[in-house]
């Protein structure tokens, strides 16, 4: 996104927006996800820890 707004200056206002949605929806995910820990804990007093593996095979392919 970097390099299109590089190549594309009238479009840095807009991939700016993209970008801060994108951190924000990203914080919502976490916090539901910690809700739904919370909740299950609450019904089964079992911890119970959500974790999305994705993160790292995405990092992985933008080398």
């Amino acid at each position: 996104m970097i390099r299109r707004m590089i190549e594309n200056p009238e479009h840095v206002q807009g991939a700016t927006y993209l970008l801060w949605v994108a951190h924000n929806l990203e914080r919502v995910g976490d916090r539901v996800t910690n809700i739904c820990e919370r909740v299950i804990y609450m019904v089964t007093g079992e911890l119970m820890e959500f974790v999305d593996d994705r993160s790292d095979r995405d990092l992985n392919a933008l080398k």
